[in-house]
């Protein structure tokens, strides 16, 4: 497969490689030495890489530089990146906005933490609260700030992974899907 230009995303920021299977990646070094090289360059930083459809969400809230934003259930931050990098693209300036980005669980949170220190900006901040019961932020004055947008990708069943491998059919019960029903 070649990379394709994903047509759709704003400033030819986000490519796709189509037609490549995850076990050609494995076997063949040319393909290891690429997806080697794709890490090294993320975690510098660079790129970021995530799932097509993950990149939609962000693109809906129309960040603008000075928005504070909130992301609930943040991990494992590839949507948080993308919200950070949004906040910049404007490139004259410096956000004047932040990236609230809030995980529950403690092990998700440092991921989350390790993923948005990677860019280096300042406007990010990582919380470790349960989002069902997420406090009041205040300013240096007391004041409570409010959020300009809020992205919550709540816990899920993973149902929609089955279309990419329909293996999990062989997993799957009703139980598992119902049972996030009240989380969410």
């Amino acid at each position: 497969g070649t990379p394709c230009e994903l047509a759709w995303f704003p400033q030819g920021l986000a490519w796709q490689w189509s037609g490549v299977c995850r076990s050609l990646v494995k076997k063949d070094a040319k393909h290891r030495t690429l997806k080697s090289h794709l890490a090294w360059l993320q975690e510098c930083g660079a790129i970021t890489r995530q799932e097509a459809v993950s990149m939609i969400p962000p693109l809906c809230l129309d960040v603008r530089p000075d928005h504070l934003v909130l992301d609930l259930c943040a991990a494992p931050g590839s949507k948080s990146s993308q919200l950070v990098e949004m906040m910049c693209w404007e490139g004259d300036r410096f956000p004047d906005g932040a990236l609230v980005a809030n995980e529950l669980a403690g092990k998700r949170a440092e991921v989350l933490a390790h993923q948005l220190g990677r860019l280096g900006s300042p406007c990010a901040v990582v919380t470790n609260f349960d989002a069902c019961f997420f406090p009041c932020l205040e300013d240096a004055d007391g004041r409570s700030l409010r959020f300009d947008r809020v992205l919550a990708d709540v816990p899920c069943s993973g149902d929609g992974t089955m279309r990419k491998h329909p293996s999990l059919w062989d997993k799957w019960t009703l139980a598992d899907a119902l049972g996030l029903h009240q989380r969410q």
